[in-house]
């Protein structure tokens, strides 16, 4: 079970829920975004439900748009990963994931499933 965190570390790169959660909703069907409350605004812009591989994966954009909080099925996290290199531009920025595996994982532009969890595997 994933339990991690996606942060910019540096540059421009930014996971803004106004431009990533359109897309995240075509790529699996069935998944749900909700806003946060009022209440809950200065620490989270929201929660998106994601559903695929017979799994579910929670994502948490902070507030900010520099991080990330990824829970759920592995298969699907690194899935989501995944998508998330191909959605956000990371060759001017150092965008790393914690809790993946023993070291910081840097993303690159266009990872696959794949190499996402060969280096979970690692």
């Amino acid at each position: 079970m994933a339990d991690l965190l996606v942060g910019v570390l540096e540059g421009p790169a930014r996971f803004n829920p106004d431009v990533l959660v359109d897309p995240a909703l075509s790529a699996w069907p069935g998944s749900k975004w909700s806003p946060s409350s009022e209440r809950l605004a200065p620490n989270s812009a929201g929660l998106l439900e994601l559903h695929g591989q017979g799994q579910i994966v929670f994502v948490d954009f902070l507030s900010g748009a520099e991080g990330l909080g990824v829970d759920g099925g592995d298969d699907l996290a690194a899935a989501f990963l995944a998508w998330l290199t191909t959605q956000v531009d990371m060759r001017a920025s150092q965008v790393v994931v914690s809790d993946w595996a023993n070291d910081l994982v840097t993303l690159d532009s266009g990872m696959t499933p794949d190499e996402l969890r060969r280096l979970r595997d690692a």
